[in-house]
């Protein structure tokens, strides 16, 4: 009976692990989803959106992207931030809003020195 509730135990944490190993890691900022993207809840418009919200990236190695957020927030304050995402294809990157799940086809386009 020992036995058995140890190799479950066991069995459960490699599941675990698993999970977290080949679980999506592409996710977008929320702020920056929200106010950025034409699914947001608070979407700026296209118009707007085009001179507050930038995404690009810096770097692509090993199958990654560096990729960089940058968003102005309705009170005017500009906000940055990075994420290493997985690459299906160079430039390209399936991105997750993590609250809902959806998933979109993302291309980062090379901006050389960074910010």
């Amino acid at each position: 009976m020992r036995l058995h509730s140890t190799v479950i135990f066991l069995l459960a944490a490699l599941a675990f692990l698993l999970a977290a190993t080949i679980a999506p890691t592409n996710y977008y900022p929320n702020a920056y989803f929200q106010l950025c993207e034409n699914d947001g809840a608070g979407y700026y418009g296209d118009r707007v959106a085009a001179s507050k919200c930038e995404q690009y990236r810096t770097g692509y190695s090993g199958g990654k992207i560096h990729a960089w957020y940058r968003w102005k927030d309705r009170s005017g304050v500009w906000h940055l931030r990075e994420r290493w995402h997985k690459s299906q294809y160079r430039g390209k990157a399936w991105v997750v809003y993590q609250p809902t799940k959806d998933r979109y086809l993302e291309t980062f386009v090379y901006r050389k020195g960074g910010l």
